[in-house]
């Protein structure tokens, strides 16, 4: 399907959908007030469920070694995905995720937006909560 002459956004929209619909799972965002100096603050009444996708990346390098070029990868930490359309508000360093599977729980770290359709976040794992 050529998106040229249609609606590009909306067909990245549905791309984005299908990116949910393939690797997605639900996932607990929970806004947090950030203080500095104390650990943040969650708002724990403001928390939403809404599906996300949590994926290691990894890059691709390549450094010379004498007159040989070796390809390395490296993996980088955790990241957490979301379609910008299903996020009620901006996510901000510090909030909280919280895997419905599992209940693990992980600390955004950075945000980046993709200028298209999603948010990636990169995210550092906090551990299981306790019962």
């Amino acid at each position: 399907m050529s998106f040229v002459n249609s609606n590009w956004r909306a067909g990245m929209a549905r791309v984005s959908q299908s990116i949910d619909d393939t690797f997605g799972e639900q996932l607990t965002l929970i806004p947090c007030h950030a203080r500095p100096n104390y650990a943040a603050e969650p708002y724990a009444d403001k928390a939403v469920t809404l599906c996300g996708v949590i994926a290691q990346k990894s890059h691709l390098g390549f450094e010379m070694a004498g007159s040989r070029l070796n390809a390395r990868v490296e993996i980088a930490s955790l990241c957490a995905s979301f379609s910008r359309l299903d996020l009620p508000f901006a996510i901000h360093h510090g909030d909280r995720i919280v895997r419905r599977c599992d209940g693990q729980m992980y600390e955004v770290s950075s945000v980046n937006d993709d200028g298209v359709s999603r948010v990636e976040c990169e995210i550092k794992c906090m551990g299981k909560p306790q019962p």
